[in-house]
């Protein structure tokens, strides 16, 4: 019988992955944190498109979070909830995940996005994969706060020549890569066009890159 594990968005999951999106304490009341630029080719760099990845056949666990469901291949030796809402999955296959709801209220650097921007939850994320550098920016100060934001991440994704792909299926989009800066660790960012307040992390680890493509082709609504 296929295992559930059901995340509500209550737990206002954030990705715990420090070693990836990690800028220290929070700013005073009403500051912006004030993003450095983006340095190097990754900055003029969007993802590339391919086909959705072909999902796996017989996923023998599930996990729900928020309006999303996504497949593994073995059930989990532990569930573990980290401090923030971070979910982390140590499967008995050796595998390990870690998935996070990203909220306006979220965030992994500690840092709330402005109350008044006019961009959402998923621009936040999503520009760092399909806006460049070179990109006119926003004019509103809460809104180019985002977007200076997401073009800062672009270095740390894209690197001098790391590919990041991008596939649609509906109203369902998945960014992945492998990470450069971190061996054997796959990401992705899954966005939902239907609910733009929130959009999923992934980060896998002892995992091939295949087999993370077929997991993360299992997305679907719940």
């Amino acid at each position: 019988m296929r295992s559930y594990l059901k995340l509500r968005s209550i737990l206002a999951l954030a990705l715990g992955l420090g070693i990836f999106f990690c800028f220290g304490a929070n700013p005073s009341y009403g500051e912006l944190v004030k993003w450095p630029g983006c340095e190097g080719p990754g900055c003029l760099r969007t993802a590339q498109t391919t086909a959705w990845p072909p999902p796996l056949q017989e996923p023998a666990f599930t996990i729900e979070l928020h309006r999303l469901a996504i497949g593994l291949p073995s059930p989990p030796k532990r569930v573990m909830r980290q401090w923030g809402g971070d979910i982390i999955l140590a499967c008995q296959d050796g595998s390990w995940f870690s998935f996070s709801l990203e909220t306006k209220y979220t965030s992994a650097e500690g840092v709330e996005m402005p109350a008044r921007s006019n961009l959402t939850v998923a621009d936040s994320g999503q520009f760092t994969f399909t806006k460049t550098a070179k990109d006119p920016a926003p004019d509103d100060p809460n809104d180019l706060w985002v977007w200076r934001r997401a073009i800062h991440f672009k270095s740390q994704v894209f690197g001098l020549d790391n590919p990041v792909y991008a596939a649609t299926k509906g109203p369902l989009a998945i960014y992945f890569w492998e990470d450069f800066q971190i061996d054997k660790a796959l990401l992705a960012f899954i966005f939902d066009a239907s609910d733009t307040s929130n959009y999923v992390r992934v980060y896998a680890q002892n995992v091939s890159f295949e087999d993370f493509k077929k997991i993360i082709g299992t997305t679907n609504h719940k």
